[in-house]
């Protein structure tokens, strides 16, 4: 009796094993699923050369994002997202930058930002130098467009190669401010000598039902 007990755990516990490999098997690479939503949405290349390999964890009141996820206006505008990222070490530096595209109905696209931080130490992003404030309009309170747009937030994380120098982060908001058509973040990653290594992103239909 006790061998066949025995049997019979054994069995459970291997059939529990090979469902469990299974269910893994069935889930999407993170690196590959991460891309292939980045390429879907043009994200990638459009508007950044390339997609990490790490999905960065972000969650909301509601709970942890999915790359693509449509998240309604109320679910993100008033509430800051917890992030979540292993670092290399803790004397790595990083730079979070929540790129906003704009898509207005007559094919026109813009990049803002959303949110932006450098020299954070480690992930403790609340120890950064900020610039910008999650999802804080320059000229009060946000509130939902009217115009039809689909916009897209995304959130790259990039490892910095040094510690960068505060004065030069002026020329950020000088530069896009004074040419705002040609401001873009892949040409800002190019001249800090930023890599991503992490990224994620929602969509928000912002046309009135």
């Amino acid at each position: 009796m006790k061998i066949a007990a025995m049997n019979i755990k054994t069995i459970q516990n291997l059939a529990l094993l090979f469902v469990l490999s299974c269910f893994q098997g069935c889930l999407p690479q993170d690196d590959n699923f991460l891309e292939t939503k980045l390429r879907e949405f043009k994200i990638v290349p459009d508007f950044f050369p390339y997609a990490p390999k790490k999905t960065l964890k972000v969650i909301f009141p509601h709970g942890e994002l999915t790359p693509g996820d449509e998240l309604k206006f109320e679910q993100f505008n008033d509430t800051i997202p917890i992030l979540k990222w292993e670092p290399e070490s803790d004397r790595t530096f990083y730079t979070l930058f929540v790129q906003g595209i704009v898509y207005w109905s007559w094919g026109a696209s813009l990049e803002t930002e959303a949110w932006f931080i450098y020299d954070i130490p480690g992930n403790r992003y609340d120890q950064g130098t900020v610039v910008y404030k999650w999802n804080q309009p320059e000229y009060g309170k946000r509130v939902r467009p009217k115009n039809g747009t689909i916009d897209r937030y995304t959130f790259w994380l990039f490892k910095q190669h040094t510690f960068l120098n505060i004065e030069r982060m002026k020329d950020y908001h000088q530069l896009k401010y004074k040419h705002q058509d040609y401001w873009q973040l892949a040409n800002y990653a190019r001249d800090y000598k930023l890599t991503a290594v992490e990224a994620n992103f929602f969509w928000v239909n912002n046309t009135w039902e």
